[in-house]
């Protein structure tokens, strides 16, 4: 999904996708970590959190 969406917006507006897609690999960076850590409750409210933050820059860079 994150390929095609930052495709999709690079043929449009390369400098946006830019100064956003560092923080969606971060987000992904931090949920894979936590997933790895643990699945406790908290562990998935973590990787929810991440997940959330993931899919909000997702629709930004569609938007």
């Amino acid at each position: 999904m994150f390929a095609v969406i930052v495709l999709a917006a690079a043929a449009i507006s390369p400098e946006s996708i830019a100064a956003l897609a560092p923080f969606v690999l971060y987000a992904r960076i931090g949920q894979s970590i936590v997933h790895l850590v643990g699945v406790g409750q908290a562990h998935v409210l973590v990787r929810a959190t991440f997940w959330s933050v993931q899919l909000g820059l997702f629709i930004w860079m569609l938007w």
